[in-house]
Formats: C-alpha cells, structure tokens, sequence
C-alpha cells in the first residue's frame, strides 16, 4: 500500500498516506473495537478533500484531516539537508529556534559541537504545545472541515519522541484545544511520530474513552 501510496501521490499528500497508515495500524485494536473491521483506506486530493483520508471500517466509514505539527523552519532545514548534506552527519535545528538564513541553519546543522544550537526543554515542550493548539484552530476554523461528521484530527511531528514531559506537553495541549476549540470536542485528537519499525510516539485523546499513549509500533 506504502509503495502504491508513493508511486500515486507527490510529496505531501504521499507523508500523510504514510502518517495515516502507520497511525491505524498502531491504534488498529481501539478502532476496531468501535467500528468493526478495518478494509481499507482512501487519500483524497484536492479538489476531492476534506478529509484528507478515510478510514473505511466494516461498521462506519472515519473521516482524518492530517496536518503537521513539525515547524515549518524545521522543514526548511531538512529539506536543506536533503539538497546539500549529501550523507554527512548533522544536527537537528532546535524547534524553539528559528535560524536567520539558510547559511546559518548549515552552521547549526553542520557546525563542530552544534554550537548555538542548544535549546531549553522548557522552550520545545512550549512550542509543542502551541503547535498542537495552532493547528488545531487552524483545522478547524475552516467551514470545509464543520461540515465534516466528527472524525480524527492527526497531528504528526518528527521532533516527538516521546521525551521525559513530553506525555505531559501532549496532554496539557490537547486539554487546551478542547477548551479553546469547542468544534473539536467530539473529535479524536491524535499526535504521532514513528522514527522505524518498532518505535514510536503516538498518543490519542479519544471523547469516548480518554487519553491512550503508545510507544511501540507493533499494535
């Protein structure tokens, strides 16, 4: 399916193929549980989407709107990487920090030491937060997405790895937008990040039946 994902689909909209697919099968136990067997799922592109995907489940079909929590610097740096690293080694750029220019996210990236690049926990758990509750107002003041039946809102990020407080971040920012966003209340919230086969971070807030974290890949 990844491959066949790939193949029809260009950059963006084959990530949340990826992201969706990963993310349904790591949780596959929960929906299944409420809305019966798994048989497949739909990526749609504009101009067909919203949703961005659905889950087709033998009971009831789920919508999923997909967007990234990963800040945009942050994707500037590592599509940077991709053009000029070649296969050097390299430092992550700090989501709290945003580099002046391209020069200086190859300083911060290929720099001996990663000089200057530090960043507090404090400062990324606060970005965290503020890009989960951002997307989330993002998502959701859009009138194509009120017309939506109540689905999955995942939120993928390849800076979440699951940390000391991390858990803690999530959770608090996903509390935030249901108070802040009242349209996202009968929605399930979800972040997700899966680094190889058998590691990930992947949390839920469900309406249903609560906050659920795993970390292991396998369902």
């Amino acid at each position: 399916m990844i491959e066949e994902a790939r193949k029809a689909l260009d950059q963006k909209g084959w990530e949340e193929a990826v992201n969706v697919f990963q993310f349904l099968s790591i949780w596959i136990h929960h929906f299944q549980s409420k809305l019966g067997q798994l048989n497949g799922v739909s990526h749609l592109s504009n101009p067909d989407d919203p949703p961005d995907a659905i889950g087709h489940f033998s009971n009831h079909d789920i919508p999923i709107e997909v967007c990234s929590i990963t800040p945009a610097h942050v994707k500037q740096s590592d599509d940077l990487h991709r053009k000029v690293g070649g296969n050097q080694g390299r430092y992550d750029v700090p989501i709290s920090q945003k580099p002046r220019s391209a020069a200086e996210a190859r300083d911060w990236m290929y720099g001996p030491g990663g000089v200057d690049i530090w960043e507090s926990f404090t400062d990324a758990m606060e970005t965290v937060h503020h890009s989960i509750v951002d997307a989330a107002k993002k998502k959701f003041g859009k009138p194509s997405i009120a017309k939506l039946e109540p689905g999955v809102l995942l939120l993928p990020g390849d800076r979440l790895f699951g940390y000391f407080g991390e858990e803690e971040a999530v959770r608090a920012a996903f509390n935030a937008v249901r108070k802040e966003v009242p349209a996202a209340n009968a929605w399930i919230l979800a972040v997700h990040h899966q680094w190889n086969g058998r590691e990930c971070f992947s949390a839920i807030d469900d309406p249903s039946s609560g906050f659920a974290l795993k970390r292991e890949a396998k369902s």
